[in-house]
C-alpha cells in the first residue's frame, strides 16, 4: 500500500499528490488511499485502474482535466470502450467479486496531438500531471508524469520511467518527451490535469 523505494508512474504520481497534501505521515497515508481508491475502500475492483475512467472523476474532490483549456482548438477526441468485468477476468478475478463493478463503459476524452504539443508548451504553469495517450484499445493512458519548470524556464517532465537506460524517477526536457512521441507509433498525445484551486 505504501512503498518509497520504488514506483511504477502511477504510483508515483499518487504519492507525491499525498505527500505534498498532508502535514503528518497518518494523513498522508489517509490521503494516499483515497486517491488510489474510489472513496477510500481499498480492494482490487475499488482501485482507480483506468486514469481517465476512474482516477480522474473519482478524484474530482482534488483534481480536474484541463486539456480542453490549454489546447482549445487543437484538441481532438479519442473514444474507447473501458471493460472493467473484462479486465478483472482476466487477472483471475471470479464472477461473484464483480457484483458492484459497473458494466462497459463508452468513454470519450479530448487529448492534444503530438504535432500541436509545441504550441501549447507556454501555457504550461508547472505542476500540471501529465497523461501519455495512446491508441491501444481499452485504456487512454500509457505513461504519467509532472510538469515542472525549473530556475531557467525550462519545461521538464518528471516520471518514474520504466525504459532500461533509466529506470527511476527523471526529469527530461519536455521537448525532448515530444520528440519520443513523434518516434512513437502506439503513444499520440498528452492529457493534462491540475489540482483544482480549492481543493477539500
Amino acid at each position: 500500500m505504501l512503498d518509497f523505494s520504488r514506483a511504477d508512474c502511477v504510483t508515483f504520481v499518487e504519492q507525491i499528490l499525498a505527500l505534498a497534501l498532508a502535514k503528518n505521515y497518518e494523513q498522508m497515508f489517509a490521503t494516499l488511499q483515497r486517491i488510489r481508491y474510489q472513496n477510500g475502500e481499498i480492494s482490487f475492483t475499488t482501485r482507480n485502474h483506468y486514469t481517465h475512467a476512474d482516477w480522474i472523476p473519482n478524484n474530482s474532490w482534488l483534481l480536474e482535466d484541463v486539456t480542453e483549456e490549454i489546447g482549445g482548438p487543437l484538441c481532438q477526441d479519442m473514444t474507447k470502450t473501458i471493460d472493467r468485468p473484462g479486465f478483472f477476468r482476466k487477472l483471475g478475478v471470479p464472477d461473484h467479486e464483480l457484483q458492484n463493478v459497473s458494466a462497459p463503459q463508452t468513454l470519450t476524452i479530448k487529448f492534444i496531438p503530438t504535432a500541436s504539443l509545441p504550441k501549447i508548451k507556454n501555457k504550461l504553469q508547472g505542476g500540471e500531471i501529465v497523461s501519455i495517450i495512446q491508441k491501444m484499445p481499452g485504456i487512454f493512458s500509457a505513461h504519467m508524469g509532472f510538469i515542472f519548470r525549473d530556475e531557467y524556464g525550462n519545461v521538464l517532465f518528471r516520471h518514474a520511467s520504466s525504459r532500461k537506460e533509466t529506470y527511476q524517477v527523471t526529469d527530461e526536457f519536455f521537448d525532448d518527451v515530444i520528440e519520443q512521441l513523434r518516434n512513437s507509433e502506439a503513444r499520440v498525445g498528452m492529457a493534462f490535469i491540475r489540482i483544482k484551486a480549492n481543493e477539500n
